[in-house]
């Protein structure tokens, strides 16, 4: 099978950033502390909070547009001389939203990117993962194995949230011998947690973590049902413990929705899906694309899932899984 791309790809920054932009809201990506603190207290704050380059806030600024607390901080030599700019009009907000977008994302751009705001702007991840060590649940510090205790992840959903609130109490009342990790995964209802062990688990601590609800321990369910069910364009996807998935549930409609709109107005004769997974873009191109989809993925729990889910859509005739990696995959040996 020859590939020939039927319309170019469109990078998935253009479309649905994990950056914290919003419209209307203070943007999270660089902010320094006063930004965070006018966002807390005027979180529908029709504006922008940013840190700008000094040239860039100069070139956007224009008659009209809020400035407040230009701040000329002190600088090394050489370093770039910042400005913090509030800005109203919407035609300087998108560039200034712009602008963030390519220095968060370490690139130049020759058009200016599309951007999506899709809510929640804050306490959005359905997944985090946290490390168990000396009696504490945390984060790695970057570039080191010590542990940052935390007691709850602001930027996470609700749910995740209520859930580390009560593995840490969990792993203050029972330890954790043997375990190193764990993830919580939500599907925006319910919440499961993933261990990983390091070790072998004491019995009575194996027994006390039915107390946690759906738990899995090493990708295989211990207690409960450790698999979720994600809703994707009315396509029900189920995803193990150890199954990918995006981490913002919203932000992923949105991304689905635009490639198939994409490769619907391609028209092509058959569809790619690299890195396939549970079927996330597999099952809406191949219920929505109009061609057949030839789906990628290594073999593992994802596959399994992606099998399932294409099975219990009534879509296995649209859908031919290749279970290879997909540096090992030759498309010319396709029929």
């Amino acid at each position: 099978m020859e590939l020939r791309p039927a319309v170019r790809a469109p990078r998935v920054e253009e479309h649905v950033l994990g950056l914290d932009v919003a419209v209307g809201h203070a943007v999270a990506v660089g902010v320094d502390q006063r930004a965070r603190e006018l966002r807390d207290d005027e979180p529908r704050l029709r504006g922008l909070e940013a840190l700008l380059p000094l040239q860039v806030a100069e070139e956007l600024a224009a008659p009209g547009a809020l400035r407040d607390d230009v701040e000329r901080a002190g600088r090394a030599p050489g370093a770039e001389q910042r400005q913090h700019v509030r800005v109203a009009p919407e035609e300087l907000e998108r560039e200034a939203r712009t602008e963030l977008v390519a220095r968060a994302t370490e690139r130049s751009w020759d058009q200016r990117p599309m951007l999506f705001p899709v809510a929640p702007f804050s306490a959005y991840r359905a997944r985090i993962t946290l490390h168990l060590d000396g009696g504490q649940v945390g984060y790695r510090a970057p570039r080191s194995h010590d542990l940052v205790p935390v007691d709850v992840c602001r930027i996470a959903r609700p749910e995740i949230q209520d859930a580390h609130r009560k593995l840490v109490d969990f792993i203050a009342r029972h330890g954790h011998e043997g375990l190193s990790d764990v993830e919580l995964r939500s599907d925006g209802a319910r919440v499961i947690y993933a261990f990983v062990s390091d070790g072998s688990v004491p019995r009575a601590l194996r027994e006390a973590l039915g107390e946690l609800g759906d738990v899995a321990l090493d990708g295989r369910t211990h207690t409960g049902d450790p698999t979720l069910t994600l809703d994707v364009l009315g396509l029900s996807l189920r995803a193990s413990p150890r199954a990918f998935y995006q981490v913002h549930l919203e932000a992923n409609l949105a991304l689905v929705g635009l490639v198939v709109a994409a490769v619907q107005e391609a028209r092509p004769q058959r569809i790619v899906d690299l890195y396939a997974g549970i079927g996330n873009l597999t099952l809406p191109l191949a219920r929505d694309g109009g061609a057949p989809v030839v789906a990628v993925e290594r073999e593992g729990q994802a596959t399994e899932d992606l099998r399932h889910n294409a099975e219990q859509a009534g879509l296995t005739d649209q859908v031919s899984v290749v279970t290879r990696p997909v540096e090992r995959w030759d498309p010319s040996r396709e029929p």
